[in-house]
């Protein structure tokens, strides 16, 4: 329907063969967004639907008088293919409570002679009646030898736990067909017997040891049916008895620990024990990369994490110096890296990266000498470091890390410009910064350490100045960006302020921006106004953002502000030639 206040809900077919659609219109405001017009408007209806040639029935009303119809009759009317006709057979089955009904029933599921479709139908009757012995005949009906029956039995069983059919189920999880397996893990989920954890564990293990072996038939079946695990998990948690869990937390097997630890943590979130969290830090990947995912919400367990990082840092530099180290099993750096981002707030945790960092100068943090500067030591304090990546680094590092920028500038400068440097605490390190940047040589150098300074405008350097304000408007776009990036961490000079005001004609917008934001922050109101009378001549400042100009002279005097409206106006209006155009063009029209 191409309306919108068209809401179908329910389709039902009536007794001659026609649908009867509902629509509820205005009405049905659930889930629905477009649900928004008002009731009185769009008061809904029911309407029928018919194929245009349909030959209509002529005895619509054939339906039985079902107080004559024999059990026997009863039990063949469930198959009849008037839905309105099954449906009451099955209704007036239960409210007789015959038992003849359940044997009937459960001899044509049995009967390998009929269609699967008849056999589902009956065990459906079997489940619509729900009595006792209905029930019963639904468990002995898991052992019927067809996947399609024997799934629909349980399904059947598990709408109505029972109990009784606990073994069967169980054993079924040995069948082979995924399908099977779900729906038998789904109903030991629902019965929820705290036996059947195991058998529900035995096959996570299979299912995980075909595809580490990939044996071709096993692993078929693994890939076939890849929520067959994830179905056992979940009927363990609707079992939801922690304390049977527990016992695989030590398993020789790697995926049930892991799954042991999955389930608990979601049955009581937070109470992990610490020791389970640290035997999988030091575990298999998969477990490991678990442990350390929890870890990140508990960053009480600090004090007890930290000393082991601390040994597999020590086992990593042994290793790489030859020194019989061998491999050292346990997380990355990058994930430790990782989880110190969540504990960075954590004074023990700064004080332990500031130690890594302070033992490459050979000195440790209480003071007492160590080894002589390292390089691979250096770059694991580094690595550990950027857990504060983007943002200030804490205070207690901040000494260490001028001592660092002093004696090893090539790897410390470039790693300063992954941090927020510009807060009131960081500005001993740039001034530190700022001497080895005058101290050294090398243009090229020089230039690549002046990139780690923060975005402000703060070392002086006037012949520096000058040659990247010539750099900024000559249009060479390999050094442009280059210029301007730089040029924004430098104490602007008077002149260079001259050379950008004077090339402003050469820049493209984007220069042309960095060049406007560069003269306007001298604070000279004369330059000022020597830019804003040379922008309103300049066709490519017609390239530039809406409101630009009047945002970057918002703080400036009212005179400048007044000025930059005017030039923002000019910019946005046509141009001569064009407006005559369009009026001419506009005087043709009819």
């Amino acid at each position: 329907a191409d309306r919108i206040d068209f809401h179908p809900t329910d389709v039902i077919e009536d007794a001659d063969g026609s649908l009867l659609i509902v629509d509820t219109g205005g009405w049905y405001a659930l889930c629905c967004p477009t649900s928004r017009v008002d009731q009185q408007t769009a008061a809904g209806g029911i309407y029928r639907l018919r194929p245009r040639k349909a030959v209509p029935r002529t005895t619509p009303a054939a339906t039985p008088v079902w107080s004559d119809v024999s059990i026997e009759q009863l039990v063949e009317l469930i198959h009849d293919g008037r839905p309105w006709v099954s449906r009451m057979a099955l209704l007036t089955l239960r409210e007789r409570g015959d038992e003849r009904a359940v044997w009937l029933l459960s001899e044509q599921v049995t009967d390998a002679s009929r269609l699967v479709e008849r056999r589902l139908a009956a065990l459906w009757g079997l489940s619509w009646i729900g009595s006792e012995v209905a029930l019963e005949s639904l468990a002995r009906l898991l052992d019927v030898s067809h996947p399609h029956v024997q799934h629909a039995a349980c399904q059947a069983i598990a709408v109505h736990r029972v109990t009784a059919a606990r073994s069967q189920l169980e054993a079924l999880l040995d069948s082979g067909e995924p399908s099977v397996q779900r729906a038998a893990a789904e109903a030991l989920g629902r019965i929820g017997n705290a036996s059947s954890i195991a058998p529900l564990m035995a096959l996570i293990a299979r299912l995980e040891s075909a595809g580490v072996k990939g044996n071709n038939a096993d692993l078929a079946q693994a890939n076939s049916d890849r929520v067959l695990s994830h179905s056992c998990q979940y009927a363990i948690l609707e079992i939801n008895q922690p304390a049977q869990l527990e016992a695989y937390l030590a398993a020789d097997d790697l995926q049930q620990r892991l799954v042991a630890m999955q389930l608990l943590e979601q049955l009581r979130p937070g109470e992990l024990a610490a020791e389970v969290i640290l035997r999988a830090v030091q575990g298999e990947p998969a477990e490991r990369a678990f442990a350390m995912s929890l870890l990140q919400d508990r960053s009480e367990l600090a004090g007890q994490v930290l000393p082991l990082l601390d040994v597999q840092l020590r086992q990593a530099l042994s290793s790489e110096a030859g020194q019989g180290g061998g491999a050292h099993p346990g997380p990355k750096l990058s994930e430790w890296t990782g989880l110190l981002v969540a504990w960075r707030d954590q004074e023990s945790v700064q004080q332990f990266v500031t130690g890594q960092l302070a033992a490459c100068l050979g000195e440790l943090v209480n003071g007492e000498p160590g080894q002589d500067l390292d390089q691979s030591q250096l770059a694991q304090g580094l690595a550990l470091a950027e857990a504060w990546r983007n943002s200030e680094l804490p205070d207690s590092m901040l000494p260490v890390v001028e001592r660092l920028v002093m004696s090893e500038p090539q790897a410390m400068m470039p790693w300063l410009a992954k941090f927020d440097l510009a807060g009131e605490a960081m500005q001993t390190l740039v001034a530190a910064m700022h001497t080895m940047i005058g101290n050294c040589s090398d243009p090229v150098i020089q230039r690549q350490w002046l990139a780690s300074l923060p975005a402000v405008q703060g070392y002086r350097d006037d012949v520096l100045v000058g040659q990247l304000a010539e750099a900024l408007v000559q249009g060479d776009v390999a050094v442009v960006k280059e210029a301007g990036e730089l040029l924004r961490r430098l104490q602007l000079t008077s002149a260079a302020a001259e050379t950008i005001l004077n090339g402003l004609e050469r820049c493209a917008a984007p220069e042309l921006m960095r060049g406007m934001e560069l003269v306007s922050s001298l604070g000279n109101e004369e330059l000022d106004r020597r830019l804003l009378d040379r922008l309103a001549q300049l066709p490519t400042a017609r390239a530039l953002p809406q409101n630009f100009v009047v945002n970057l002279y918002r703080s400036k005097s009212a005179l400048l502000l007044q000025q930059a409206r005017k030039v923002e106006e000019q910019l946005v209006a046509p141009s001569d030639d064009v407006a005559s155009v369009v009026a001419a063009t506009l005087k043709t029209l009819p």
